[in-house]
């Protein structure tokens, strides 16, 4: 029987928030980060440098007084750490670019498509920085323009000379992305499946695509159990965001599941693992309300727009990748 594990409490929530993703720890400076795709804000908390078992109360007010944002002016899908604490790497609507905390500012560097009507229907959604420090990023259609169509893409960003190359093509939600061992996982929510691929660092070469785990068989009692972020340990493992199903599920390297987590909230979108330890399951959600922000909030028992925090003892998370070229 698969083990259960049940969270009642929220981490962290904040007034308003709608789309939390992209949740990402810096181990530099003891930084958790966040999105909020819909409004375009990246959001920032400073944690204790020491390992803690649990959070009081002062303990949460004291990380809540420390709360800063990033408004980027577009849509923002996913960020990855550079060498300056203060900055990060994002994928935003049009393309990726710079976001720093000294200034409150994004900046675009690097534009995916030039079409006019391709940019106007596209914004990023996930994405990660691999081993090379190369930022991958995928797009996918607007929520705001229509239903989703196999129209995304995975691009990667070249730190070395920034190339912006196309990974993948006809991609319905481009959503996690993590390596290990010589294989890239990559989840395409649409299909319901993560995926793994042959990957070769030397050529830059994906092949030998397949399923790896394929999340409708495994909640077959949802009508749209959609794999969105996940994360990975040191061992291969696979903690992924089941979007409308209230869970996060855990699955060895055979791709087999073992564990799972349910949360007071029906959306969960992202997972990262943080604090001193890498033992820190840290978890976005999103709010029943995406398209009526008057409403946002309203609906009793359901924390979505929340973060949540479960540790997890004798598990090491990989950490995050920082991006290698120029900021």
């Amino acid at each position: 029987m698969t083990k259960q594990t049940v969270v009642t409490e929220k981490f962290l929530s904040f007034d308003g928030s709608r789309l939390s993703e992209g949740v990402t720890y810096n181990p530099s400076n003891h930084t958790l980060l966040w999105l909020d795709v819909i409004a375009g804000e990246i959001h920032r908390v400073f944690l204790p440098s020491e390992s803690l078992e649990s959070y009081g109360s002062e303990d949460l007010i004291k990380v809540a007084e420390t709360h800063e944002i990033i408004k980027t002016g577009s849509p923002v899908g996913v960020i990855g750490l550079t060498s300056d604490d203060d900055v990060l790497i994002a994928g935003c609507k049009e393309g990726a670019g710079f976001a720093s905390f000294k200034t409150k500012t994004f900046e675009y560097k690097y534009l995916f498509e030039t079409d006019p009507e391709v940019v106007k229907n596209m914004r990023s959604n996930d994405g990660s920085v691999d081993k090379d420090g190369n930022f991958w990023v995928g797009t996918m259609n607007d929520f705001s323009f229509g239903s989703v169509t196999p129209t995304g893409k995975l691009y990667k960003i070249s730190a070395k000379d920034d190339s912006v190359t196309t990974m993948i093509s006809e991609a319905t939600i481009p959503n996690g992305l993590g390596w290990f061992n010589g294989k890239m996982y990559w989840t395409d929510s649409l299909t319901f499946t993560i995926w793994k691929f042959d990957y070769d660092f030397t050529t830059g070469k994906l092949s030998n695509r397949e399923p790896h785990i394929k999340i409708k068989e495994i909640l077959p009692g949802y009508d749209s159990p959609e794999p969105d972020g996940f994360c990975m340990t040191e061992t291969g493992d696979i903690f992924t965001a089941v979007w409308s199903t209230s869970r996060v599920l855990h699955f060895n390297p055979a791709g087999e599941l073992v564990e799972e987590f349910v949360f007071p909230a029906a959306r969960i979108s992202c997972v990262t693992f943080g604090g001193k330890d890498f033992d820190e399951l840290f978890v976005t959600s999103a709010d029943l309300h995406l398209d009526e922000p008057e409403l946002v909030g309203s609906v009793a028992g359901d924390l979505g727009g929340s973060i949540f925090r479960v540790k997890l003892p004798g598990v090491k998370g990989q950490k995050k990748n920082i991006w290698k070229g120029k900021i």
